[in-house]
């Protein structure tokens, strides 16, 4: 019984030996594994953290990497279509496109559209295609088209990778356009090691995973209008690449400063998720100024602050407003207003789960055409402010007429900048100084009946 016991402990002590050895198994990563048409694949970037940090580097066999601590911070989507789903058609129909800028700026043009094109074959995974939009200014052709392929295709992956392979290839692109005058060249070489095996734990899940260590040297050249830019680069990318999902589901990305490796974010392959950013969402914004006169254009001066993917939406009351620059959901506005009045601005930001709002009652004032407002001409004759100029820091009377509710005041400087705001209850004579500093200020007066602005001069 005691050796029948022992084989037993034996044999279930070499199965588990087995089912081990096989869930740790080495991999292999080919063509098949890489995106293909139709994919829409998500990724979370997150804090470098110690367990990156410390661990990211280790290499060699059945490795086993634990990042299940990573707290995302934003998310982006990398969408692979059909080159026929793009603008461009004169790109081969074989291809995958990749978005990679919605809006470039160039010299003072903005390049629209700009995609990367896949060629994925048995044996490499490259780019071999380069298309953007540029606005010609031309009413007949208000966009062209600039397609180019890579006279030496940049081969992202080549297959089969297995554990200890190492490759290098040399890559270059030249795109020349005649008008407008453009010229954009990348040229430089790229080099993938596979040096470590294991499985990688992140917040999306357990893969078996093949890490490959990706050095791209580069220089980018780009002329525009007579202005020419080179800029060389040395990036590199740890990057877990796994059969069981397409493209890397862990990065860790940087720069090579003096042969060292100096990481700069660390991104994983996941799903929806609700993200809370580090930094809470703060809505602050100013205006140029708070009084303006009627169909004058005003901007304001978005200075919030928040997450990566920061998103904002302005609204107006009452709504007579029309946008000169901007709309409702851009960071920095200029509108004009189409009837005179007070009006309350409110702006809201927002980075995943963080939402600010900051309402900004009777914030703006609008005149009429002559400067005068068209609407309580009564309750601006009944509100006095003394003396008008006044001498720095000098004692200034605010007296209201009988059946004038005063509720408070702000004072407002040039700039559009508060730089007091005040309270009052069952009061119709308040003594308060004039400010320290000369110039030209508003004192915003806000009765239950209305508000009313008064200019002062401070000498």
């Amino acid at each position: 019984m005691v050796q029948t016991a022992t084989k037993m402990k034996k044999l279930l002590f070499g199965i588990s030996l087995l089912v081990g050895v096989h869930s740790f198994a080495q991999i292999t990563v080919n063509g098949s594994n890489m995106p293909i048409s139709g994919d829409t694949l998500r990724f979370s970037t997150a804090i470098l953290d110690t367990s990156v940090l410390l661990n990211f580097q280790r290499s060699g066999a059945n490795q086993v990497w634990n990042f299940d601590s990573l707290r995302p911070v934003s998310q982006t989507v990398q969408r692979f279509v059909s080159s026929s789903q793009t603008p461009y058609n004169t790109v081969p129909n074989n291809r995958i496109g990749l978005l990679f800028a919605d809006t470039l700026s160039l010299g003072g043009t903005s390049i629209t559209d700009s995609y990367n094109f896949i060629n994925s074959s048995l044996t490499d995974f490259s780019i071999d295609y380069r298309a953007a939009s540029v606005p010609t200014g031309i009413p007949l052709f208000p966009i062209l088209q600039l397609v180019s392929s890579y006279s030496d295709k940049d081969e992202l992956f080549q297959f089969p990778l297995d554990y200890l392979d190492r490759d290098s290839s040399t890559f270059n692109f030249i795109l020349n356009n005649g008008f407008p005058p453009i010229y954009y060249g990348s040229a430089g070489y790229r080099i993938n090691e596979v040096d470590a095996w294991g499985t990688v734990t992140t917040p999306y899940g357990t893969f078996s995973a093949l890490r490959v260590i990706t050095d791209m040297v580069s220089i980018d050249t780009v002329s525009f209008a007579g202005q020419d830019v080179s800029i060389p680069s040395h990036t590199r990318e740890y990057q877990w690449i796994s059969n069981q999902e397409r493209i890397p589901v862990m990065k860790v990305n940087g720069l090579v400063v003096a042969g060292t490796f100096v990481p700069t974010t660390v991104e994983f392959r996941d799903s929806v998720r609700a993200i809370t950013p580090l930094i809470p969402s703060v809505a602050i914004f100013t205006a140029d100024t708070t009084v303006v006169d009627l169909n004058d254009t005003l901007g304001f001066n978005n200075l919030s602050i928040g997450g990566l993917s920061l998103s904002h939406q302005w609204s107006f009351n009452p709504n007579n407003v029309v946008y000169r620059s901007g709309n409702s959901t851009s960071r920095n506005i200029e509108v004009s207003f189409t009837d005179t009045g007070f009006y309350d601005v409110q702006l809201i930001v927002s980075a995943g789960t963080s939402i600010d709002t900051l309402l900004r009652e009777n914030y703006i004032q609008v005149l009429g055409a002559s400067g005068i407002r068209s609407l309580n001409v009564d309750l601006l004759n009944r509100i006095f402010l003394s003396p008008s100029p006044s001498s720095k820091g000098e004692a200034m009377v605010l007296r209201v007429e009988k059946g004038i509710d005063l509720i408070g005041y702000e004072v407002v400087d040039i700039q559009g900048k508060i730089i007091k705001s005040s309270k009052v209850v069952n009061a119709r004579i308040l003594q308060i100084k004039a400010p320290i500093t000369s110039g030209i200020y508003f004192y915003k007066v806000i009765t239950k009946q209305g508000s009313i602005v008064k200019k002062i001069i401070v000498e």
